[in-house]
């Protein structure tokens, strides 16, 4: 195979894993963009006031089913084809969104908003060790900021659909005939576009995306075993990498924070703008969110992995830590000063939520990169299924939740502009304590990632060389086959070749 060959097959490889992962998070936040529509008892089609923590719910509830299936898919993961891993979450996640803008009531909804964390479980959790068979290690980091440039551009995309499916479907509808049917409601169609797209894209992984073997890059040929006591080892594993465990933590902090925001900043700003003059629409809000979403979160991406790709020339492996750690701490003060200014000025507020959005956005491809470089091959699905899930227990699973409970307690039968804005304020400064707490966990873990980091590449070191040494044992069987033996040395020509190229790409 020609280095030529090899470079579009990453190329295009990287292309599918990044649409995918836009869509993935433009598919969580669309009914984010229709949340006024939603919470109004008149416009949502259930006649009933949707209260904020019943609003929480929906995220909370798809976070729970995601999280708890992530160790699933990291099992199947490292065993199985992950390729079909990926196509069946797909197709899972399309069909349970396009489900749920059919819910006759809100339990309905909730139960099938919290199907879509199933089908996107798999994805997040085999996705990224894709990526790390694709790219050897000082190329990882770059590659991983690129497949999580999608994260912003999805989520602001979300909003955009969100919104404006929202808007066209109300216009379009006026302009007809009166929507009367409640499965007509303007919001539902908000959740009916995805879900095409997710069509189209789990025949571009079934058709065109190539799957390299496991541990590709680091020489290694390998395979998790089967069995759970062998999956209890690898969770055992992966709880005695103390810079991994103590960086999942760490996200889970980052986690914690950005899910109470992505719920609740956009309804915030928007109760915040009406309560002093400035009046921004639900459309106007959730326009601004999207770019500040997009531009924040491109930035932080790029600077973040540039950033822990130069550091770790001068400080090693650790650069990846100290990235995260800054990323949070910062994020704890724009946090707490866009939430404070945003009662005087909207337009400032959005300013440091932008500002917030691009210091958070730092750490997603160095903490991916911590994982992947500290686990050995055959575990890092079950690795990634792990950070997953405690994560977002730890973080988003109930963050919004919370946020929404004390909100609700704050303003009690108060639903005025001024009384919501001012307990969303109040609720969301927990997340500044959230992002502090983050940061001194990625500190601590400059403790033992070199160690970590050694230890895994004197694995791979071991099994590269018990690889040779099989590869051996089987030229002098073969060479001293005659029927055999021209075919083999073929083989292990055009194999060669291969190598030599990856390496060339690389």
């Amino acid at each position: 195979m020609s280095a030529e060959k090899v470079s579009k097959v990453v190329f295009v490889n990287m292309m599918i894993l990044f649409v995918i992962n836009m869509l993935n998070y433009a598919d969580r936040t669309t009914i984010l963009g229709v949340l006024p529509d939603l919470k109004n008892a008149t416009q949502n089609g259930f006649d009933k006031y949707l209260s904020d923590t019943k609003i929480a719910l929906l995220q909370t509830g798809f976070v729970v089913s995601y999280m708890c299936v992530s160790p699933i898919f990291g099992y199947l993961g490292d065993r199985f084809s992950r390729k079909h891993l990926m196509v069946l979450g797909v197709i899972l996640w399309s069909f349970f969104t396009a489900a749920s803008s059919f819910a006759p009531t809100y339990w309905a909804l909730l139960v099938l908003r919290s199907m879509v964390g199933v089908g996107e479980a798999s994805y997040v959790t085999v996705a990224p060790t894709i990526i790390a068979d694709l790219f050897s290690t000082h190329l990882r980091i770059r590659a991983l900021s690129i497949f999580y440039i999608a994260i912003p551009v999805g989520t602001a995309m979300g909003f955009g659909v969100g919104a404006g499916s929202a808007k066209i479907a109300n216009e379009t509808l006026s302009k007809n005939y009166t929507a009367t049917h409640d499965l007509m409601k303007p919001w539902r169609f908000a959740l009916r576009v995805t879900p095409l797209m997710g069509i189209l894209c789990a025949l571009l992984i079934f058709f065109i995306l190539r799957e390299p073997p496991r541990g590709q890059k680091e020489g290694v040929d390998v395979r998790g075993k089967l069995g759970i006591r062998a999956y209890y080892e690898d969770i055992v594993y992966c709880l005695k990498i103390r810079s991994y465990m103590l960086s999942v933590l760490g996200f889970a902090m980052g986690i914690f924070t950005l899910g109470a925001l992505t719920q609740w900043a956009s309804l915030f700003i928007y109760k915040t703008s009406r309560d002093n003059g400035h009046s921004y629409s639900n459309t106007e809000t959730n326009l601004m969110m999207g770019v500040i979403i997009i531009l924040g979160g491109l930035g932080g991406t790029v600077v973040g992995s540039e950033s822990a790709k130069r550091l770790r020339l001068r400080i090693g492996a650790s650069a990846d830590c100290y990235v995260c750690a800054i990323s949070l701490y910062v994020s704890s003060a724009t946090v707490f000063l866009g939430l404070t200014l945003a009662s005087y000025s909207a337009p400032a507020g959005l300013v440091l939520m932008a500002i917030t959005v691009f210091f958070s956005s730092l750490c997603l491809a160095p903490v991916t990169a911590i994982i992947l470089n500290t686990v050995i091959p055959e575990r890092r699905s079950t690795a990634a299924g792990f950070q997953v899930f405690l994560s977002h227990i730890l973080g988003d699973s109930f963050s919004p939740l919370l946020v929404g409970v004390i909100s609700d307690a704050i303003h009690g039968d108060d639903k005025s502009d001024h009384a919501e804005s001012l307990s969303l304020q109040k609720a969301l400064y927990i997340t500044c304590f959230a992002a502090a707490i983050g940061s001194a966990m990625f500190l601590i873990a400059t403790f033992f990632i070199d160690y970590d980091e050694h230890q895994m590449e004197l694995y791979i070191e071991e099994n590269r060389n018990k690889s040779k040494h099989h590869s051996q044992s089987d030229n002098n069987d073969t060479e001293n086959d005659p029927l055999i033996s021209s075919q083999y040395k073929q083989t292990s020509i055009n194999n060669d070749c291969s190598v030599n190229d990856d390496q060339s790409h690389d």
